[in-house]
This record gives structure tokens, sequence and C-alpha cells, in this order.
């Protein structure tokens, strides 16, 4: 119990490494559904994914992640699904695409 513990400690540690400075501090309308819909059918407690999502949504990142390994998330999609939480969503800010097409 003690090494799966220092497991996800260490998962934790290494993909808040490597996430962007930019998602510790949430834009004003960070985008968790886009974190969920990456997760979805994996299988795991939607409550518990939910729950990350917003927390990266929010800014904090390394919770985010902490919440996804725990509940048997490869870090690495675990990192992305919070990255992709901490990103402004479509609602907030058009994409530049968007804006040329006009």
């Amino acid at each position: 119990m003690v090494r799966a513990s220092r497991l996800v400690t260490a998962a934790v540690v290494a993909a808040a490494a490597l996430l962007p400075l930019g998602v510790s501090a949430a834009p004003a309308h960070a985008d968790d559904e886009a974190c969920a819909e990456y997760l979805e059918g994996q299988g795991r407690d939607d409550e518990a994914i939910q729950e990350a999502c917003e927390a990266g949504a929010a800014g904090n990142g390394p919770e985010c992640v902490r919440i996804l390994v725990g509940q048997g998330i490869a870090s690495s999609r675990a990192t992305q699904a919070c990255v992709l939480a901490g990103r402004p969503s479509d609602d907030a800010a058009p994409r530049s695409l968007d804006r040329l097409r006009g």
C-alpha cells in the first residue's frame, strides 16, 4: 500500500511538472467539459472524473492529475485531460480560424 501511495505521489509530481504554467492560473472560462469528454469511456467513476476536471478548470492542475491517477488513469492521459480542463473553452473565445472565416 505504501508503494502504491508513493507511485501516485510520484506520478502527480511528474505530471505537475509537465503542466504548462498557464494551467496554474485558470482562464475566466476554463473547459472542464473538454477534459471529461477526453476521458469519456474510460470506465471510471464519473463523479471523480468530473471533480478532477473541475479542479483543473479552477487552476488546480496537480489536484486534477492526482484524482485521475487515483482512478487508475495513466499519468500521461491524466495530464493531457487536465491541460484540456485549464484551457479556455470554445464559448469563452473564438478560435483564430473562426475569426478568419468571418
